[in-house]
């Protein structure tokens, strides 16, 4: 798993994660407040910007105006993790350490183990969609576009550039190119709602679709949504 990871200061660095904890709340048998504490008890576990020890990223900050997230998963495979309990998992090299508690105690030889893997890692901030796992990294990332809208939409030739701004704290930069074909009419902000609530994202036939609603087939798209069609499909994500 790797993350971008949002200062306070407004900048933001890489980190390969370690762990992850989160609290879930059912509202039906808890408090509103209960539920808000089970969204800011969230947090991963990362190293710092000096990449010299292990920190605790919650993903959200009480102090903050809006409810927006300070990491950012852009590789979320965790298949190389274990479970501690139900609630929280991390690497394995971490699984005899108690990261809920106040005082880790992590030892410099599994420091220097993470400090190592973080540097094996590496984050390449364009990304040419190929596989289902890149879908899934880039729907992952930006929240399934949820209130994602059109910023910026331009075309040169067989190439289509778009930004959207609203991505849960980011700015994503699309480029659509080959066979081209879209259609933007329905989120005409001048007409009708810009923001997407969901997105789906497929390949079929040799060619990506992107649509604002959610568990789309192919068959289901119309120009009653935004859609856009192309052979290749690169983002860009720009924290905000």
């Amino acid at each position: 798993m790797y993350a971008i990871v949002k200062k306070q200061d407004g900048t933001f660095y890489t980190s390969y994660v370690f762990a992850h904890y989160y609290e879930k709340a059912d509202v039906s048998k808890h408090t509103y407040k209960k539920y808000i504490d089970c969204i800011y008890s969230q947090f991963y576990v990362v190293l710092n910007q000096e990449k010299t020890e292990l920190i605790k990223q919650h993903v959200f900050y009480r102090s903050n105006k809006y409810l927006e997230p300070q990491i950012h998963i852009v590789e979320h495979n965790t298949d190389d993790w274990v479970s501690i309990r139900k609630n929280y998992s991390c690497i394995d090299v971490l699984k005899s350490i108690d990261l809920l508690s106040y005082d880790w105690n992590i030892e410099s030889d599994v420091l220097e183990k993470c400090i190592e893997i973080d540097k094996q890692a590496s984050y390449n901030e364009y990304v040419d969609i190929k596989t289902q796992n890149d879908i899934d990294n880039f729907m992952f990332a930006t929240g399934h576009m949820h209130d994602a809208f059109i910023e910026e939409i331009k075309q040169e030739g067989d190439m289509l550039y778009v930004l959207f701004g609203g991505c849960w704290g980011l700015k994503v930069e699309m480029w659509f190119t080959g066979d081209l074909s879209y259609s933007v009419a329905s989120r005409n902000p001048d007409e009708f709602d810009p923001d997407w609530f969901g997105a789906t994202l497929i390949k079929e036939n040799e060619h990506y679709y992107l649509v604002d609603e959610e568990d789309m087939s192919v068959d289901e798209i119309t120009n009653d949504f935004c859609w856009f069609k192309a052979k290749s499909v690169r983002y860009h994500l720009i924290p905000q």
